[in-house]
């Protein structure tokens, strides 16, 4: 009898996995299928609704609508997730949209690549266009509002009209990427309508102007952020009006990032400083999906930029800095931290220490050491405005090894002492809290 039960439970066991098996199977097909259907692979209707009806597809074949969906900043979440965990992001992803689309019966998504899905849904015999949208739209903001709470990402929505024809699913899927077009101007976590958005303004081309480019470079130079900030403003906002091609925008935005390099360079400061990712700045321009990200991301460059220069003590320099002072700046900046030399820094310059030491003070108007120490208050200044460390932990932060050497070079940079300025800090933070 026993036997008989244990045959009888492997053969249920057996069952279920091969059920298993052919639902898998079959999933695969209808993905397959619609892919090609989307792609424009089938030609022929009545191939198109035998394999319809054959894969048991929820949406019927009238009144179909394709929507585009892209996981915002997908090229970002594959530099911080391995493979696995964006594999696990992705199938997650479908499965929440997918169990918010059964509840209509008439929809099926499917991944396509990397960050993107496609849902076909059929509204059957509704021929109110009004009612079609307002039932999609709910759906999809749905998922829209679902995703963020269990995956901590956004994403947006490309809509296409309707389309009558099986056929004619090739023509609203490229639609539907088309509107996802809008995502660069109107932003993330959005779903993109033709009614709702209306008629799309041409696209022409557009260049930096040499007038402004010089004033970007100039007021770089003399550290005037808000003056850049203003300028980069007013670029973004003609960008926004006019709507030139990604090209030119990219091409535009390689510009700006070539002005901060310039003058990182002519300040002695390492252009990597500049950016926190090892990818290349133009690269990164390509990464971002939206006018305003591209905008905050040139604008983090610029204030870094400024930021460095303020540091280093080196606005205001009468020109560019030679190479062989730039590398003994750029050591200073990385290794400030640390106990050095002028001779450390020589050998870096590779060049003596008497000739770095002319060279150093007739170039930067003040002696290595006197730019070195005026580099370590100017970090040790910011470490206490951020009020995160203690001052004997700031200290040996930026690269002294005693406290009353400290007290003294900080006093007589500064005209306080590192507890008043402490003090100062504190006030005008509670002031500014009132």
């Amino acid at each position: 009898m026993l036997e008989i039960l244990k045959l009888a439970e492997q053969s249920v066991h057996e069952r279920h996995e091969i059920d298993r098996e052919l639902s898998i199977g079959r999933s695969v097909q209808r993905r397959e299928f619609l892919r090609r259907l989307l792609e424009g692979d089938i030609a022929s209707r009545d191939e198109a609704g035998e394999k319809w009806d054959a894969l048991g597809l929820r949406p019927s074949m009238g009144n179909l609508v394709v929507t585009v969906v892209e996981i915002d900043d997908f090229s970002f979440l594959e530099d911080k997730y391995s493979p696995a965990e964006m594999h696990k992001l992705l199938m997650t992803f479908l499965d929440i949209s997918d169990k918010i689309l059964r509840e209509s019966e008439s929809a099926e998504m499917i991944h396509l690549e990397k960050g993107k899905f496609a849902i076909v849904l059929s509204l059957d015999q509704a021929n109110s266009q009004l009612y079609v949208y307002s039932r999609l739209y709910g759906a999809l903001n749905r998922i829209r509002t679902e995703i963020p709470k269990y995956l901590n990402i956004t994403a947006c929505f490309g809509v296409s009209g309707v389309c009558r024809d099986v056929l004619d699913l090739p023509r609203a899927y490229r639609e539907a990427e088309a509107m996802l077009g809008e995502k660069f101007y109107r932003g993330k976590n959005r779903i993109f309508m033709k009614e709702q958005i209306g008629e799309k303004r041409e696209q022409g081309f557009l260049v930096l102007d040499i007038r402004e480019e010089k004033a970007i470079l100039s007021a770089l130079r003399n550290g005037e952020f808000e003056n850049a900030e203003r300028r980069i403003e007013g670029i973004f906002a003609q960008i926004s009006n006019r709507r030139p091609s990604h090209k030119s925008i990219q091409m535009i935005c390689a510009e700006l990032i070539n002005i901060a390099n310039k003058v990182s360079k002519d300040a002695g400061i390492e252009i990597a400083e500049l950016y926190e990712s090892r990818e290349s700045p133009y690269e990164i321009i390509q990464k971002h999906e939206t006018l305003e990200d591209l905008k905050a991301w040139v604008l983090g460059r610029y204030k870094k930029l400024t930021d460095l220069m303020q540091d280093a003590n080196i606005i205001g320099l009468a020109g560019p800095v030679s190479d062989i002072t730039q590398k003994a700046i750029a050591y200073i900046r990385r290794y400030y931290g640390k106990d050095f030399s002028l001779a450390d820094a020589a050998q870096e310059a590779g060049v003596s220490p008497s000739y770095l030491s002319r060279l150093f003070k007739e170039e930067c108007g003040m002696g290595f050491t006197e730019y070195l120490n005026r580099f370590r208050v100017e970090r040790a200044k910011r470490l206490i405005e951020e009020g995160e460390m203690k001052l004997k932990e700031i200290v040996h932060n930026v690269g002294f090894n005693h406290y009353n050497y400290f007290f003294k070079v900080f006093k007589e940079m500064t005209g306080m002492t590192p507890h008043e300025y402490e003090l100062a800090c504190k006030r005008d933070q509670k002031v500014g809290v009132d």
